[in-house]
């Protein structure tokens, strides 16, 4: 991580403690019905700063892989949340921590996929998930078409150095597959989007290369698996004294993965945001110790 971009979010998170301390007491969020006071102090600067530090750290660590539902490295991100949760001292909110569901989660099998092109049986390229390229829109795809630089009145695939030109060609009925070029690394959260071809991102050295062989046949194929799969929410409670109403105060800690060696760890998508969660659920723990807020949190 950054040294850049633990500047700009201590910045945010600094100014966030300020906020919060220069909040009036009679906030009906933060104020007993008694209206006595509740007694605490905020955490010091530093050791939150050092806390924080370890939750982004390992957030975004090799270990939560970029934090994929359905993935371990999800999991563990989820038992993490869990664990300081109950170090802060929030109560859970069932039996646990956890608020089980079950949703169809899509996963690519790396081991299927491949990109490669072809002069009649002769290999003449080859390309690397992750590394030469990576999924915008895909689905379970077994394709062998000639590629060009623009459709042709055939069934085919397009190289396109521009993402707007490739937005041209979603409705071209003979256009099946899309090759964007680009250096972002973002990844996207789709695999199949209805009405739109398949649709690659090739970084600019994969593009280089490809464009040595327009006119050739380009085959991809890969395997995609859904599956229904068992997710949790992590929820802690603040007890407040009246049952009947809540603050909800949230962030989501799921991110889109990896493929091969990259990892999209997702500091700003959104580990620092389930940071800045945990910081916040310490400091009004802190303030309530003794007392209650109005109502639960």
């Amino acid at each position: 991580m950054s040294g850049k971009f633990y500047r700009y979010f201590y910045i945010i998170f600094i100014c966030f403690l300020a906020m919060t301390g220069c909040a009036k007491k009679q906030d009906v969020a933060l104020q007993s019905q008694d209206g006595e006071e509740p007694k605490s102090q905020l955490s010091e600067t530093a050791e939150s700063q050092d806390s924080t530090e370890e939750d982004l750290a390992f957030l975004t660590s090799d270990e939560c892989n970029g934090r994929k539902p359905g993935t371990p490295g999800n999991e563990k991100a989820a038992a993490y949340i869990a664990e300081r949760f109950e170090e802060i001292g929030l109560q859970p909110f069932l039996k646990d921590y956890r608020h089980s569901y079950t949703k169809e989660t899509e996963s690519l099998d790396e081991d299927t996929i491949s990109l490669k092109i072809l002069d009649g049986d002769r290999v003449l390229d080859t390309f690397e998930f992750g590394k030469d390229f990576i999924e915008i829109f895909l689905e379970d795809t077994a394709l062998t078409l000639p590629f060009y630089l623009e459709p042709k009145d055939k069934e085919c695939a397009v190289l396109v150095d521009d993402a707007a030109i490739a937005q041209e060609y979603w409705n071209n009925p003979y256009v099946k597959l899309l090759l964007v070029k680009g250096n972002d690394s973002r990844r996207g959260g789709f695999f199949y989007k209805e009405g739109i071809p398949p649709q690659l991102r090739v970084y600019p050295e994969t593009y280089d290369r490809l464009i040595e062989h327009v006119g050739k046949e380009i085959v991809l194929s890969c395997d995609i698996e859904a599956e229904e799969k068992t997710q949790d929410n992590i929820v802690g409670i603040i007890q407040g004294e009246d049952h009947s109403n809540a603050l909800i105060i949230s962030a989501h800690y799921d991110h889109v993965g990896s493929a091969g060696d990259r990892i999209w760890r997702g500091a700003l998508d959104n580990a620092s945001g389930v940071c800045l969660l945990l910081e916040t659920a310490k400091v009004i723990q802190d303030y309530y110790e003794g007392s209650q807020p109005a109502y639960d949190i």
